[in-house]
């Protein structure tokens, strides 16, 4: 299949070329996106971020002793840190997520389910942990967070045997 736009891949005619429900996740993840989040906060990491102006308080220890034999100015070290994100994921599952814009075309459940599916993946990629809660009138499932790859398997299993019915509240 060739190279698609970021955005396509989540057209429903692109999604049913992949045929295995785990793999559409995939799919999804790995045509849309890649990479880890970072943090937007500065602190002691193993990721170096860029060098800053010492400032009178700065903890003397931060100050790069080679940068200011170079330079005979003080600057501090500033590393970039990684975040954790915990996710719950809340599927409706009711009696109207059955709705199609056309015979054939995707349900609402089916595309929700796709989409759940690969924010799964994504989040447990990045050894986010991620939780599923899917509800109708009632709370059907609950699956608390976590971010082993069974865990992922286990979802996508809860995903896979979701049959739209009843209403909502």
């Amino acid at each position: 299949m060739a190279k698609l736009a970021p955005e396509s891949y989540l057209r429903p005619e692109i999604i049913r070329q992949v045929q295995r429900f785990d793999l559409k996740a995939k799919f999804l993840i790995e045509g849309f996106l890649s990479g880890l989040h970072s943090s937007p906060f500065k602190g002691f990491s193993v990721e170096f971020s860029e060098h800053r102006k010492y400032v009178r308080g700065d903890d003397v220890r931060s100050i790069d002793w080679k940068l200011w034999s170079r330079t005979n100015r003080y600057y501090v070290k500033q590393f970039e840190a990684e975040t954790n994100v915990t996710a719950h994921l809340v599927m409706d599952v009711s009696a109207s997520m059955g709705y199609a814009a056309k015979p054939g075309d995707l349900t609402k459940l089916q595309y929700g389910t796709f989409l759940a599916a690969a924010l799964a993946y994504l989040m447990i990629r990045q050894q986010d942990p991620v939780g599923l809660i899917t509800c109708g009138e009632k709370l059907e499932h609950f699956l608390k967070p976590r971010s082993k790859t069974g865990h992922l398997y286990s979802m996508l299993k809860v995903l896979a045997d979701i049959k739209p019915s009843g209403p909502t509240r």
